[in-house]
């Protein structure tokens, strides 16, 4: 197999574009396509940020469906993907940070005070994500054209 893995989620779901992938706890349901859609403009965004293959993104947010998207969009563009415990305190947060040294970091805007000049230290950008899935991230992705590039 020459696709990587989101390539392979991909060819499976767009034949169902209007099946039922995702059942949150608000009661939204997210479809394939709109699973696909998410990510393919988080991707753009990824991108847009500078950053390439092989680059590190942290995060540190609740489980949501926008969550899903965004480890998906990290496989799309070849970006790992760390994410991190979200009881884990400043300190520990630096420490990974550190190792890591991630371009972008992304956390629950209720940690954001204590989160950014963590980040900062260690020269990543800060964007926010909630369980509701809003907070910076979501809106710096709205109106984004979806990217279709898929990273092999």
């Amino acid at each position: 197999m020459n696709k990587n893995f989101y390539a392979l989620i991909e060819s499976r779901a767009a034949g169902r574009a209007e099946k039922i992938c995702l059942n949150c706890d608000n009661g939204s349901q997210f479809s394939n396509g709109d699973l696909l859609e998410l990510t393919a403009r988080i991707s753009r965004y990824i991108r847009s940020e500078g950053l390439k293959p092989g680059d590190r993104l942290v995060v540190q947010v609740p489980k949501s469906a926008f969550a899903v998207a965004l480890y998906l969009a990290c496989l799309r563009s070849g970006v790992i993907y760390i994410p991190l415990n979200t009881s884990y305190t400043p300190e520990e947060v630096s420490y990974f940070l550190g190792d890591a040294t991630p371009k972008l970091f992304i956390c629950d805007p209720a940690n954001q005070e204590n989160l950014s000049a963590v980040a900062t230290q260690h020269g990543a950008s800060v964007l926010t994500l909630d369980v509701n899935g809003e907070a910076s991230l979501p809106e710096r992705i709205e109106g984004l054209v979806p990217d279709n590039e898929i990273t092999k």
